[in-house]
């Protein structure tokens, strides 16, 4: 599957809901090194999201269209995962999963961030049972997880979409475990994957 461009994102800030309209600042693109303040205001249509930004709220945007990026959208959540084998710097094997969910395509839509943890849930155990299969199969051999990436049938921003992940399944400075501090096989899911 062939990524398609990056997308273009610059992180605004929510200055004001007015009328049903988001208005977000950004840093003016043409402002000079020395104009640190100087400030360009874009407008969002309030249909764009689940429920009203508060003010001082980081979203991302689309400098070129007045819209807020979102990446919930499409109908199929999609996971790889890549294990490396120990020893053996040439030897990786890939695992993709996939979960059926349709996403609204609204930003901060609760429903649609608890199906992706839920989905991120089930790709971790099919990783587990996964890994667990490849050193039955090969006792000789010990497999490392490297890297996990997400996507969608329709977001397939793949770096863009996996950060969403992470920022969505990260709760707080107490879940900041790493990988290495979590054995596959457990509940708890590191924040890198």
């Amino acid at each position: 599957m062939s990524d398609k461009s990056k997308t273009k994102l610059v992180q605004a800030v929510v200055d004001r809901v007015v009328n049903n309209v988001v208005v977000v600042v950004i840093r003016h693109p043409d402002a000079a090194e020395d104009e640190p303040d100087t400030f360009k205001e874009i407008y969002i249509p309030g249909e764009r999201f689940k429920e009203p930004p508060n003010e001082g709220d980081i979203i991302p945007i689309d400098p070129d269209k007045p819209d807020v990026i979102t990446v919930n959208i499409g109908n199929t959540l999609y996971c790889e995962v890549l294990f490396y084998m120990a020893y053996a710097s040439d030897e990786q094997i890939v695992f993709k999963y996939e979960e059926k969910h349709t996403m609204s395509g609204l930003y901060n839509d609760q429903t649609d961030i608890d199906a992706i943890l839920s989905a991120r849930r089930k790709f971790w155990e099919a990783a587990n049972n996964d890994k667990a299969r490849l050193e039955k199969k090969n006792p000789e051999k010990t497999y490392f997880f490297s890297k996990s990436t997400y996507w969608t049938d329709k977001c397939q921003d793949k770096e863009l979409f996996t950060a969403f992940v992470r920022q969505i399944a990260f709760k707080g400075y107490a879940n900041n475990i790493q990988f290495e501090g979590v054995k596959f096989g457990s509940d708890r899911i590191p924040n890198k994957f």
